[in-house]
């Protein structure tokens, strides 16, 4: 999909004037909902308490009493171990018939991974929905549809940098999502100039979406094309960072797309 869309992607990046490594701003959370109850980032799944039943905290292999919980209660879980669930912050409960322990969908739990990496929004929303969101923390720049293709780009945030965000439909569905971190037409960067830009947006985006597996390093000296690149697979997604060198200009950008079968 990255080959479909990347020329017209740089098409509507023209009108963004982007630039590299500006001073963060706060953005919305994303709000995720399961059963009327936020999901938190994180939560692997809920527990209701059937009968009273102690909670603890876990110091080494020692469990401490804190309190007993009551039947109705609910809390969120964030991790297990075997025969215990954690409440988070160093909390347990036995995993046993006083307690009800469910997990959300993985639909819910894939819906959530996304908004975290893509500041609220996910694939699949409509042009409206993506609209709402995007439009708290950005401003739209440009919109354009044809033949069933519709492209949504905004001036926003994104790892400390201000960037060109572009949503990209099909028949009024979100199918990826690109950040441009450098914008059309920017000043030719050298080899090295690539490596180090590469490497400083792949230590902001690390500690968002997890350590970078292989790095593909190319350099075709016929025409000389140079570019980093590695690839994420989170959340049925593929995500891409990439920083290369084509048709005379930089390119460096993080795109989310469906992982296709």
């Amino acid at each position: 999909m990255i080959s479909r869309i990347k020329p017209i992607i740089y098409a509507f990046a023209l009108t963004l004037g982007v630039g590299l490594l500006s001073p963060l701003v706060d953005k919305a959370e994303a709000v995720v909902y399961w059963d009327g109850v936020e999901l938190k980032p994180g939560q692997i799944g809920r527990l209701t308490v059937l009968k009273q039943t102690p909670l603890y905290k876990l110091e080494g292999s020692k469990k401490v009493f804190v309190r007993n919980l009551n039947p109705g209660q609910k809390f969120r879980i964030y991790a297990f171990k075997p025969g215990m669930l954690s409440m988070g912050g160093g909390y347990y409960v036995d995993r046993d018939n006083r307690v009800k322990y469910e997990t959300p969908s993985k639909v819910k739990l894939n819906q959530v991974k996304q908004e975290q990496l893509m500041d609220g929004i996910h694939l699949g929303m409509n042009v409206s929905q993506v609209k709402t969101v995007a439009g708290k923390t950005g401003t739209l720049i440009t919109q354009a549809s044809d033949y069933g293709v519709t492209i949504l780009g905004y001036k926003t945030r994104k790892f400390n940098s201000t960037v060109g965000a572009f949503y990209y439909f099909e028949n009024n569905i979100l199918t990826a999502v690109w950040y441009d971190f450098v914008g059309p037409e920017e000043e030719y960067l050298t080899p090295d100039q690539m490596k180090t830009l590469f490497y400083t947006l792949l230590d902001k985006v690390e500690p968002k979406i997890g350590q970078a597996g292989y790095i593909d390093e190319y350099n075709y000296d016929d025409d000389g094309y140079y570019g980093y690149s590695t690839v994420w697979k989170k959340a049925n997604m593929n995500i891409i960072l990439y920083v290369d060198d084509e048709d005379g200009y930089t390119a460096a950008g993080l795109v989310f797309e469906p992982i296709e079968e």
